[in-house]
């Protein structure tokens, strides 16, 4: 019989979960990499959900939630209908406030159907997106500028550019404090600039795992475009978080846009799985 249990504890959590996910550590880095969010910033999180399904001993899903962000979903099976069931019950007794959901493409839309099939709420797709994985740079051969860390006197510099990529990359997702997600991200470095006589590009690190780190906010100004900088920039990221001790970086791309798809492959970057966004068209109240 399975069993889901709440957790409240990420320490607990992670206890339990952390090796089931980490036997496929690039496929699970954003439930992985939230999870480890979570406990090293518990004071960001006054909401948060942390599930496991379990059978006897074998785990079969494990689920995590931060609104107003998606569910985030893992399944040992390909077909999760028992699992996601029982899941979405425990959501609906728990009344959480779920945007959508993200997860695996073939695990993705079973859920949002199941959900659709329990409550009545439509569903839209979102992204389509696809993890990558690099552990070796292939550098380009030409290359103008260099790389630098972002500093506070970027910040307004930096708070535009994060502001004008949520609108051209990710307009769904929840609106944030770019200044002080900014801030925060300036003063741990995660924020690299290229500069070519000025700043032109604009990338990030984000959610270290055990052993990977990811790529994001990869971020050039159309002013800026085909001219190779977002390129170098990943590519001298890459290497430097590989110096840096990361065996390996990873980061999601949108298979709508063959541009970045490209630019990540040149540099190293290899396609691993596939995940698909759903967006819940309004917020369910029960």
């Amino acid at each position: 019989m399975m069993e889901l249990k709440r957790f409240d504890d990420i320490n607990k959590f992670l206890q339990t979960t952390k090796p089931i996910l980490l036997e496929n550590e690039v496929e699970n880095n954003l439930i992985l990499g939230v999870s480890l969010h979570i406990k090293s910033n518990p004071e960001k999180y006054q909401e948060k959900y942390l599930a496991v399904i379990s059978q006897g001993n074998d785990i079969r899903a494990i689920s995590i939630c931060t609104p107003p962000f998606k569910l985030l979903f893992w399944g040992k099976a390909e077909q999760c209908k028992n699992e996601m069931e029982l899941l979405i019950d425990d959501i609906l007794h728990s009344k959480l406030e779920m945007s959508g959901a993200l997860c695996l493409s073939h695990h993705a839309l079973q859920l949002v159907e199941i959900w659709q099939d329990k409550t009545g709420q439509p569903f839209r797709t979102g992204m389509s997106e696809r993890i990558y994985k690099l552990d070796k740079v292939t550098f380009p051969r030409t290359q103008f500028g260099g790389m630098r860390l972002g500093t506070q006197e970027d910040l307004e510099l930096i708070c535009k550019w994060m502001q004008e990529f949520h609108i051209e990359a990710v307009p769904d997702d929840p609106m944030t404090d770019f200044r002080d997600f900014a801030k925060k991200k300036i003063d741990n470095e995660d924020i690299v600039i290229w500069e070519d006589g000025e700043p032109v590009s604009l990338a990030s690190k984000a959610r270290p795992t055990i052993n990977g780190i990811s790529i994001n906010l990869v971020y050039t100004p159309m002013q800026f475009r085909q001219k190779g900088y977002a390129t170098a920039l990943v590519a001298h990221l890459c290497q430097k978080l590989l110096n840096e001790g990361w065996k390996f970086c990873t980061l999601f791309t949108d298979l709508s846009n063959p541009t970045s798809n490209s630019i990540y492959q040149k540099v190293g970057f290899r396609p691993i799985c596939d995940f698909q966004e759903y967006y819940f068209t309004e917020l369910f109240v029960k």
